[in-house]
């Protein structure tokens, strides 16, 4: 059969016709995992690839080392006019300077530790601020000299508005300072939230900033020397992490859960000089997610004037950079250290880098630039694609042990540009020692973009990885979607329960009316001697209800197959002592209910058989059996072993093949009651009665059945 559990089925003609899978499997075997969404491929791990907004697989952009630090953690970074970059860094507050080149000077240490924002003004200053206990300092030829003392904690964003002013954003208490060319400032925002966290100059003096708290984003105009302060937007999210803008005046906002932030939300605004960052002088970016969390990490928005529209959220990535350069939209973040780009709508990854924590995005020319962590480094973004580059899939699962066929790729690689594919199996759902090596995938001739997985070793899972390269001046080659076929093993099938109902009880759909539908006699093998019991509608859908009929007998089973295959089962009888004989087959569904009035009286097991090649080639089809209980059939109703009077009473010995159910006694023509026998518990094969009728009855009438609901009535006459 068509297995189930794919990532998405396609099961073209042309495809089929060509797998050549071992054996000569039949097309309705054959399992197909489909690779060609988005989400599908983004499950994967890319190196060196971009992932585009359809799940096309593409070469992604050259990254280009520019610096490399030896301090652990970088934690700001800012463009210098002019070329270069201001780098801050932690756990020892060094500051450093890079120029165009990638060569690092180091400007400064700072007493504070950690340099949570650095800035370059138009004017050729340089400045950085230490925290927590936090300064900005004046960076010189002679080191750091103190500037602007801020009475806070921390640092988060420094800025310049259009006339020059340096701006100061704040956490604990949550402020935003405008600062002098003297160092005299004036704070023209306190906030109730305890962390103004990110700032953006805008042209016309319009101050866009966000708080760390509950998440607002907020706008700051000033008109004839009146402020005016307003909320844009109040997220869900409790910190607005990073900001953008667009030359034509959109503004770009990330807002971060609390659990990825690198701010102490816990603290209540109140400052306090021996605080220490979320970071506990360890990490720039923890970003734990928390067990029970739900909702994104990361949610991106558009600001338009005053209309605010979501971008894209991610649900398991913190964001901590974001740029407009070259026409889109950037995004970086860690802890998976991916470099996004926000194109037709929908976002790309376009780069994964080794350091995988992205702490800026940075303008450079017609480029970017970024900043790692984690390593603490700086890359460039040239415009060309990479000559090379690697996807490789996640863990796709068969569920069953499997055999594999052919993978088949679907995508333009034009002269000059080539992928091959390799490939490896396992049993485990991550990767470990027990898997294969990567083996490379021998192309199939005639068949341009199929590639043979034969030679893998049957395995539950299978991995795949797609090498793609190019020359220079080739097209880069693309990736469309990936097909690989496998084939289960079949596993036989498994019949957890099966049992005998009691005498009688026979089972049609819930729906079944007696006074609507009719019971037909019905003999599946058409030859047999069991009649069995069909509704007018076959195969009873949904639930079951049950129905008395004398004289009938009912199996009922659970059976299930590993594979998914339908199931199709065999009945067989044995008498006591003798050989299995055919009852019924080619059975649907799990229980049947016969007339036993074809067997004599004795005892029976029965057998089930449950098959699942019905749907697979010729031989490969395995099987299942149980075997019931020994089953009494009775047909004849109980025995008067005798019968004794005396002094008025009557002593009766009773005797079945079957245990008693019920003795009943009617007097003149009376109801019905029920006595007891003599030991006062009705439950046995042999059973004594004690019977007294009334002085001067004259029509005394017994009525015994037994477990298969025979019935035998006789008179005493008492003397």
């Amino acid at each position: 059969m068509i297995s189930k559990h794919v990532l998405r089925v396609g099961l073209a003609a042309g495809f089929l016709s060509a797998l050549a899978l071992a054996g000569a499997a039949g097309a309705a075997e054959v399992g197909i995992f489909r690779l060609d969404s988005r989400d599908e491929i983004v499950a994967g791990e890319a190196e060196g690839t971009a992932i585009g907004p359809l799940g096309q697989i593409e070469l992604g952009f050259a990254l280009e080392k520019l610096s490399s630090f030896e301090e652990p953690f970088l934690l700001s970074a800012a463009p210098i006019p002019g070329g270069g970059f201001l780098v801050g860094t932690g756990n020892q507050g060094r500051v450093f300077k890079v120029d165009a080149g990638g060569e690092a000077t180091r400007l400064a240490e700072l007493a504070e530790g950690q340099v949570f924002s650095v800035f370059a003004r138009q004017g050729g200053d340089l400045l950085a601020a230490g925290s927590p206990k936090a300064k900005v300092y004046r960076l010189t030829a002679k080191g750091a000299e103190l500037f602007f003392d801020p009475e806070a904690t921390y640092v988060w964003a420094m800025a310049e508005d259009d006339k020059g002013r340096l701006l100061v954003a704040t956490g604990l208490p949550g402020k935003i300072f405008r600062v002098a060319a003297d160092g005299k400032a004036e704070a023209i925002y306190e906030s109730s939230e305890p962390h103004i966290r990110s700032l953006l100059a805008m042209p016309g003096g319009e101050l866009i900033f966000g708080s760390a708290g509950q998440g607002l984003l907020m706008r700051r105009t000033e008109k004839a020397g009146e402020a005016r302060v307003e909320t844009i937007y109040d997220a869900a999210e409790p910190e607005v992490g990073a900001l953008a803008s667009a030359p034509d005046g959109r503004i770009f906002a990330a807002f971060l859960a609390s659990e990825a932030s690198q701010v102490d939300l816990a603290a209540n605004g109140e400052t306090d000089a021996d605080a220490k960052p979320a970071t506990d002088g360890e990490a720039a970016v923890t970003g734990t997610r928390a067990a029970k969390a739900s909702g994104p990490r990361s949610v991106v928005v558009e600001v338009r004037g005053r209309e605010v529209k979501k971008l894209f959220e991610l649900q398991d990535e913190t964001l901590h950079g974001l740029l407009f350069a070259a026409g889109h939209l950037w995004a970086g973040t860690g802890l998976e250290g991916r470099l996004y780009r926000f194109k037709d709508e929908v976002l790309v990854r376009e780069a994964t880098l080794e350091e995988k924590q992205l702490v800026a995005l940075l303008p450079l020319g017609e480029g970017l630039a970024v900043a790692t962590t984690d390593s603490a480094a700086l890359y460039r973004l040239p415009g060309a694609r990479r000559l090379a580059g690697d996807f490789t899939s996640k863990p796709l699962d068969a569920r069953e042990m499997a055999s594999f066929g052919i993978l088949r790729a679907e995508g333009p690689a034009g002269a000059g540009s080539s992928y091959s594919f390799e490939a490896r199996s396992g049993s485990t759902e991550a990767p470990d020692p027990t898997w294969t090596a990567w083996e490379k995938l021998p192309a199939k001739p005639g068949e341009p973009g199929s590639f043979s997985l034969a030679g893998l070793s049957p395995a539950r899972y299978l991995q795949v990885r797609a090498r793609r390269a190019r020359k220079e001046s080739a097209e880069p080659p693309r990736l469309d979607a990936i097909e690989m076929s496998y084939r289960q093993e079949n596993r036989a099938p498994r019949i957890d329960k099966l049992e005998v109902l009691a005498p009688g009880e026979i089972l049609v759909p819930a729906g079944f009316n007696p006074t609507t539908t009719t019971f037909e006699p019905w003999s599946p093998n058409r030859e047999g001697i069991f009649t069995s019991i069909q509704t007018e509608k076959e195969k009873g859908e949904g639930r079951l209800k049950s129905l008395f009929k004398k004289g009938y007998r009912t199996l009922r089973w659970t059976a299930a197959d590993g594979n998914g295959d339908s199931l199709r089962y065999t009945l067989e009888v044995q008498p006591e002592g003798g050989e299995w004989l055919p009852m019924v087959d080619r059975l649907d569904e799990d229980y049947y209910s016969f007339d036993s009035a074809a067997l004599p009286d004795g005892r029976y097991r029965f057998r089930l058989r449950a098959e699942d090649g019905f749907d697979r080639s010729a031989g490969t089809g395995r099987e299942a059996s149980r075997v019931t209980e020994p089953v009494q059939i009775d047909h004849s109703p109980p025995r008067v072993a005798s019968q004794k009077a005396g002094g008025g009473k009557v002593r009766v010995e009773l005797e079945d093949a079957s245990p008693l159910r019920e003795v009943a006694m009617s007097i003149d023509g009376g109801d019905w009651r029920r006595i007891q026998p003599a030991d006062g518990l009705l439950d046995g094969r042999r059973e004594t009665l004690e019977l007294e009728p009334p002085a001067g009855s004259r029509f005394v009438v017994v009525r015994v059945t037994d477990a298969a609901f025979n019935v035998l009535t006789f008179p005493i006459e008492p003397r």
